[in-house]
Parts: C-alpha cells; structure tokens; sequence
C-alpha cells in the first residue's frame, strides 16, 4: 500500500510575450513524494485488510496542521498465515500504529502504539492537541505526548463510520450505558468529557448519527426519517429535496464544518 501526497502547481505570467512563450507549461497532479506504508510498520495483506479498520478506514489518513500528517492502522498481534483465519473472528489481539509524518517530505516524525482490539477501534486528533482512542466499550484521552489523561468506561462511539469526532475536534458522540443498563446517547466534550447534549428516545437506538458542534443529523429505522437537532435544543425533520427514504448506501455523508453536511460516492 502507498501514500501519495499531490501538490497542484500554478505559475505566475508576468512580463511581455517572449517570456511568457518560454514560461514551461504548468504541471498538475504531480507527487510532491510517496511512501510504502510498510516501510512505515503497515504488515496487514490486503486480503485481509477490511478485517482491520479504523472506522471505515483502512489506513486512517488526517492532516494536523501545515505541516504534519498523522497515518494509523490497526497491526494484529498474531501471525496472518490462512485464508479466511478471521472471517468468523470478532475480537483479534492487536495494536493501533500511528505514525506522524512530514507533509512536506513524507519524513517520519515520531510514532506510537496503543494495545487494542480489532474491530470497535478509531482514533480522533482534538482541536487541543491531543488524542481520543476508541477500544471496545472504552474512549481514553490522551495527552500530545501519549500520556493518559482521562478514560471512559461503558460507552462506544456513534458515528464511526463518518467519523469519530466532529470536525473541529472538539467533540465526540457516544452511547453511555449507567449501572441499572440505561442508555443514552451524548455529544462529550473533547477535553473535559463534559455532556453538552443528551438524548435515550428508543427510536434512535439504532440510529445514523452524523454531527458537528452545534447540529447532529440523524435517520432513523422506525420510522424511516431523517431529523435535525441543534445542541441543546428538541429534533425537527430534516427537509430537503435531496432526502431519500433510506441513506444511499453508495454514499459517504459527513460535516465539513459546523453547519455543511455533505454526501460523496466513491
């Protein structure tokens, strides 16, 4: 598997004819660099790598800021040796690899490994620097330098498929379930894990979420609806001539920031 990173080139016309006539022609979609993710610690088949995914990501790609790129995957602690070893396999012993690089060189930074299971696991990159994973029935936050700082217990993250934290990186939705079983829905802080909004009508139990931090969109079964909720405040339909009675499946629906959902195939 590799990693490219594409820079579009312009150029600046100045001067008169003949210099521009000797102005080279632009050039687009040319690799600034490339890597092999296995010289980077990557070592799963493809065959067998949608077995091991960071929400719906293989290799979970996300920029920082200007400057860095942080990559993550999901390593299995066991020998891949046969076909089909982990078809009927929920809960394989592995690690989560992440792997800082430059964006201008493709260098490694710095790395790090978290122990993990192989399914229910995302990583998240927080508006203040620091590091949310997602393990089983656990989310732990930790510090830019890998620390532990906060963790909790009984609650697994909504969303994981569009993402496990808002945009901003500065919340995350979870289902928490308190010591008599009940279950709610809420939208944590990032930070602090405070509730900034909360929710238990059964009919979300099986609901999509996708959210940023001031609006959640969600559909749900039964009824078949789409709704819309601004924190803190009751659900209302969603109305647009783009609704359909069921998400299409082809699509990929996510927030762009605070207030723009958006639908991509492919």
């Amino acid at each position: 598997m590799r990693l490219l990173l594409f820079a579009y080139c312009s150029y600046v016309v100045a001067g008169d004819s003949k210099t521009r006539t000797e102005q080279p022609p632009p050039t687009h979609d040319a690799p600034l660099w490339s890597t092999d993710l296995k010289q980077l610690g990557y070592r799963i088949p493809s065959s067998y790598a949608s077995y091991f995914r960071l929400g719906a990501d293989i290799v979970k790609v996300q920029f920082l800021d200007s400057r860095r790129i942080a990559l993550a995957w999901l390593v299995t602690d066991q020998v891949v040796e046969k076909p089909g070893q982990y078809k009927n396999r929920s809960n394989v012993p592995s690690h989560l690899h992440l792997c800082i690089i430059d964006a201008k060189t493709g260098q490694e930074i710095s790395s790090h490994e978290w122990p993990s299971a192989s399914q229910g696991v995302n990583l998240a990159y927080t508006a203040s620097g620091q590091w949310l994973v997602a393990s089983g029935e656990a989310v732990t936050l930790y510090s830019p330098s890998f620390g532990k700082v906060k963790e909790l217990q009984q609650v697994k993250p909504r969303a994981l498929q569009s993402g496990f934290a808002s945009p901003s990186g500065r919340t995350f939705l979870v289902r928490a379930t308190d010591s008599h079983g009940a279950w709610s829905d809420q939208l944590l802080d990032a930070a602090t894990f405070e509730v900034r909004d909360s929710w238990s009508d059964n009919q979300f139990a099986e609901a999509s979420y996708w959210y940023s931090d001031r609006s959640i969109v969600a559909f749900t079964l039964k009824p078949a609806q789409w709704l819309l909720r601004s924190i803190g405040k009751g659900w209302a339909p969603l109305k647009s001539q783009e609704n359909s009675a069921q998400p299409d499946r082809r699509y990929i629906y996510g927030f762009l920031n605070d207030d723009l959902l958006v639908g991509h195939s492919g």
